[in-house]
């Protein structure tokens, strides 16, 4: 077996450009009526936390969102960017003035810790947000991974939120708000992304990507309603090839000699940056397992493609190895946040998978 690279973000590498307009954001729609609303009204909140996992598009919706308080021509739709002006392109651009996302164009992979130091908050934020805006009505400021923020970080936003200059508007986004102190969620506008339906997600793959039907129903599968997932998936055919290999390796872990297993864990954490996606499609796998053990409908399946080998590994094993494989899963993700080497990692999850260990209560 030999596992296919995941593609990886680029945008790093390449210039920034950032979304200004909601006609680009798939789905969430009570949201946006929501902001509509407010832009109307003229009464946007001072500080919003817009909460969904990695690739609902909370950056997307937060640029849109600023972009039609930074825009100078609002004749068409009110409560929109118009996409042309100075302000909208240069918001487009990363280089509004009065638009500022932390840590924007910088690969948070390089840094020794995930969290977001209160240095980074003074520098990016509090040094600048008594200044008033330099062209727009609102001096926006936008906070990534909010998850992420020291305690002392939180503690210096939250005097911001609670005194804020009548300008400045700060969206907190985060795929945890559990993580993010009470006395800031009380003070803020909570947004909470949904998943988009199928059917929009589909109609949308076949006219942007030109995806053949089949493969869409493939990937609206994994996707599971999230457009960053979707659009990875339908940019070619790594993730696919991916899928496979996962279920190739899982179909078959049971029956391999430990010193095969040893290599395949070797050879996946080689690309450390992608141990993560291969551990998303390793919950995937047991949760089907659990779903047909269980009598439920193949229909629901995530590994659509695989029912008959999914049927038939569900008689094979137990419930109680299913949900040791699926806590193995989890506890492999918090062995990684705590920067256990992920070759060490993976070698206790695949022990716990071919059934040679129960894994650590």
């Amino acid at each position: 077996m030999k596992a296919k690279n995941m593609p990886r973000d680029e945008a790093q590498e390449e210039s920034i450009q950032l979304n200004t307009s909601f006609d680009r954001i798939l789905g969430q729609r009570g949201i946006k009526n929501h902001l509509y609303a407010a832009l109307r009204a003229n009464s946007v909140s001072h500080a919003y936390i817009i909460s969904g996992e990695k690739g609902s598009g909370k950056l997307k919706l937060a640029t849109a969102f600023a972009a039609a308080m930074l825009c100078e021509d609002h004749a068409e739709r009110p409560e929109c960017a118009c996409g042309k002006c100075r302000m909208c392109i240069q918001v487009q651009n990363g280089t509004n003035p009065d638009l500022s996302v932390l840590n924007l164009g910088k690969d948070m992979s390089k840094k020794k810790t995930a969290s977001i130091s209160i240095d980074e908050v003074r520098e990016q934020m509090l040094q600048s947000i008594h200044i008033r805006p330099y062209h727009g009505r609102a001096k926006v400021y936008i906070v990534p991974d909010a998850q992420n923020l020291t305690q002392q970080a939180q503690n210096a936003i939250l005097k911001s939120i609670e005194e804020p200059p009548p300008y400045v508007r700060i969206m907190l986004l985060t795929d945890n708000t559990e993580k993010l102190l009470q006395t800031i969620r009380s003070r803020c506008v909570e947004l909470s992304m949904k998943a988009v339906p199928d059917s929009l997600m589909r109609q949308f793959l076949m006219k942007e990507y030109r995806v053949p039907d089949y493969r869409t129903s493939a990937i609206l599968s994994f996707a599971q309603g999230n457009e960053g997932r979707a659009r990875e998936y339908a940019a070619g055919d790594a993730f696919l090839d991916k899928v496979r290999y996962v279920a190739k390796l899982l179909g078959a872990i049971r029956d391999l000699p430990s010193y095969e297993w040893v290599a395949e864990a070797a050879q996946l954490a080689a690309d450390k940056a992608a141990v993560r996606d291969y551990l998303g499609l390793f919950t995937s796998w047991y949760r089907d397992l659990y779903l047909l053990k269980s009598g439920g409908d193949r229909k629901y399946l995530i590994y659509s493609e695989y029912g008959e080998k999914i049927q038939a590994e569900s008689e094979r094993v137990s419930y109680g190895y299913i949900q040791r494989s699926v806590s193995a899963v989890e506890r492999a993700e918090e062995q990684l946040d705590r920067n256990v080497a992920p070759e060490l990692v993976l070698d206790n999850l695949f022990a716990v998978f071919s059934g040679i260990s129960e894994g650590i209560p």
